[in-house]
Protein backbone atom coordinates (compact mmCIF):
# COMPACT_ATOMS: atom_id res chain seq x y z
CA UNK A 1 0.00 0.00 0.00
CA UNK A 2 1.26 3.48 -0.86
CA UNK A 3 0.10 6.59 0.94
CA UNK A 4 0.85 10.27 0.43
CA UNK A 5 0.55 12.92 3.09
CA UNK A 6 1.51 16.54 3.57
CA UNK A 7 4.65 16.69 5.69
CA UNK A 8 3.85 20.15 7.08
CA UNK A 9 0.64 21.42 8.66
CA UNK A 10 -0.61 22.59 5.27
CA UNK A 11 -3.99 21.55 3.86
CA UNK A 12 -4.23 17.98 2.64
CA UNK A 13 -3.19 17.06 -0.88
CA UNK A 14 -5.78 17.77 -3.53
CA UNK A 15 -7.72 15.05 -5.31
CA UNK A 16 -5.97 11.90 -6.48
CA UNK A 17 -6.70 10.09 -9.70
CA UNK A 18 -7.14 6.38 -9.91
CA UNK A 19 -4.16 4.02 -9.73
CA UNK A 20 -4.69 3.23 -13.41
CA UNK A 21 -3.27 6.62 -14.40
CA UNK A 22 -0.46 6.21 -16.86
CA UNK A 23 2.84 7.68 -15.75
CA UNK A 24 4.63 10.02 -18.08
CA UNK A 25 8.26 11.06 -18.10
CA UNK A 26 10.35 11.78 -15.05
CA UNK A 27 9.26 14.90 -13.15
CA UNK A 28 11.25 18.05 -13.99
CA UNK A 29 14.13 19.33 -11.87
CA UNK A 30 11.88 21.97 -10.26
CA UNK A 31 10.29 19.08 -8.33
CA UNK A 32 12.69 18.55 -5.43
CA UNK A 33 13.01 15.02 -4.08
CA UNK A 34 14.26 13.50 -0.83
CA UNK A 35 14.22 9.71 -1.16
CA UNK A 36 14.88 7.34 1.76
CA UNK A 37 14.83 3.85 0.27
CA UNK A 38 15.50 2.13 3.60
CA UNK A 39 12.50 3.83 5.23
CA UNK A 40 10.33 3.54 2.10
CA UNK A 41 9.62 7.26 1.85
CA UNK A 42 9.75 9.75 -1.00
CA UNK A 43 9.32 13.42 -0.08
CA UNK A 44 8.64 15.95 -2.84
CA UNK A 45 8.46 19.73 -2.95
CA UNK A 46 6.88 21.31 -6.01
CA UNK A 47 9.17 24.22 -6.79
CA UNK A 48 7.69 24.66 -10.26
CA UNK A 49 5.68 27.71 -11.26
CA UNK A 50 2.46 25.69 -11.46
CA UNK A 51 0.59 22.85 -9.78
CA UNK A 52 1.95 19.49 -10.91
CA UNK A 53 0.35 16.04 -11.25
CA UNK A 54 2.93 13.57 -9.94
CA UNK A 55 3.16 9.86 -9.34
CA UNK A 56 5.57 7.67 -7.38
CA UNK A 57 6.87 4.86 -9.61
CA UNK A 58 7.94 1.68 -7.79
CA UNK A 59 9.93 -1.16 -9.33
CA UNK A 60 8.56 -4.61 -8.44
CA UNK A 61 5.63 -3.14 -6.52
CA UNK A 62 2.49 -1.02 -6.94
CA UNK A 63 2.92 2.56 -8.14
CA UNK A 64 1.41 5.46 -6.23
CA UNK A 65 -1.72 7.22 -7.43
CA UNK A 66 -1.42 10.19 -9.76
CA UNK A 67 -1.66 13.05 -7.27
CA UNK A 68 -2.06 16.81 -7.59
CA UNK A 69 0.82 18.55 -5.79
CA UNK A 70 0.37 22.31 -5.45
CA UNK A 71 3.31 24.70 -5.60
CA UNK A 72 2.55 25.90 -2.08
CA UNK A 73 6.01 25.52 -0.50
CA UNK A 74 5.08 22.37 1.43
CA UNK A 75 6.71 18.96 1.26
CA UNK A 76 4.54 15.92 0.52
CA UNK A 77 5.43 12.32 1.40
CA UNK A 78 4.70 9.02 -0.27
CA UNK A 79 5.31 5.82 1.72
CA UNK A 80 5.63 2.35 0.25
CA UNK A 81 6.17 -1.16 1.60
CA UNK A 82 6.71 -3.43 -1.42
CA UNK A 83 9.24 -2.95 -4.20
CA UNK A 84 11.88 -0.28 -4.59
CA UNK A 85 11.91 3.38 -5.61
CA UNK A 86 12.20 3.99 -9.34
CA UNK A 87 11.28 7.65 -9.93
CA UNK A 88 8.80 10.47 -9.53
CA UNK A 89 6.90 10.88 -12.80
CA UNK A 90 4.46 13.39 -14.25
CA UNK A 91 1.01 12.01 -14.96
Amino acid sequence: MITITAVTAAPAVAASATAESTAGGTAPACVLRDIDKAAGTADVLNGCSKTMRLQLIISFGPDGDCTTIPNDGDWYRWKWVLGSYDRIAVC
